[in-house]
């Protein structure tokens, strides 16, 4: 989102995880924005959202579809995923990459009929900043990574000049909805900082409070975990 825009609108960082744009890992919080506008009304939560499905059922409450922006557009299963949330009114693809590559995978997949726009970048150029530029121009609501390594996603987004960051650390968030789990499940940070201090961890927990909040858990427990077996 660009820096002055109406901050009901989110999420502003997406890439694609399963296949399904909703189903996502989530750069929030050091960037501009909240997640998830089809849970808020006027700013305010109206909901604690249990799985994805809870999701779909607000999407009569937006007001639009999202203008996603994928960066990296010839992806099979980011394709698959941006076309399946147009399908239930989610929103507009923007693909951004090579063009002949991504009509090859849309073709594959039955897809070249669908409605979408298609922004060619020629071999070498800097797909994630063209991208960023769409949605700096007012013409997109939501960054989504495609088949692009997250080092060339992230690098433009963590430039300063590009204005989606904000004073606040940037973090991840990776959501999961189990059958066997009767809510949502967060795990943070399994992305961006790979080794935290403890003040990075404290700003870490605060964005993931924040990002759950936003879906409707007011009070969000919390576990801490070690990525090994044994403590070091």
């Amino acid at each position: 989102m660009r820096e002055g825009a109406d901050e009901k609108f989110a999420p502003l960082i997406i890439s694609h995880q399963f296949g399904l744009v909703f189903c996502v890992w989530v750069v929030y919080n050091g960037i501009r924005g909240r997640i998830c506008l089809a849970i808020m009304e006027n700013g305010d939560v109206i909901m604690e959202l249990k799985n994805f499905d809870k999701i779909l059922e607000r999407v009569p409450k937006m007001s639009r579809p999202m203008r996603v922006i994928l960066a990296g557009s010839d992806g099979e299963n980011m394709l698959k995923g941006i076309f399946a949330a147009q399908e239930k009114g989610l929103v507009q693809p923007v693909l951004v990459g090579d063009r002949a590559r991504t009509i090859t995978v849309l073709e594959q997949f039955g897809l070249e009929r669908e409605p979408y726009t298609m922004v060619d970048t020629p071999p070498g150029h800097n797909i994630t900043q063209e991208a960023i530029d769409i949605v700096n121009s007012g013409d997109g609501d939501v960054l989504m990574r495609g088949n692009i390594p997250t080092r060339d996603f992230l690098m433009p987004v963590l430039d300063k000049t590009n204005h989606l960051r904000t004073d606040r650390l940037m973090s991840h968030v990776s959501l999961a909805s189990l059958p066997e789990y009767p809510k949502l499940l967060a795990l943070s940070d399994m992305t961006v900082i790979i080794k935290p201090n403890l003040s990075q961890k404290k700003e870490i927990i605060r964005n993931m409070a924040d990002a759950l909040k936003a879906f409707g858990y007011e009070n969000p427990k919390f576990a801490i975990l070690s990525l090994m077996e044994k403590v070091t």
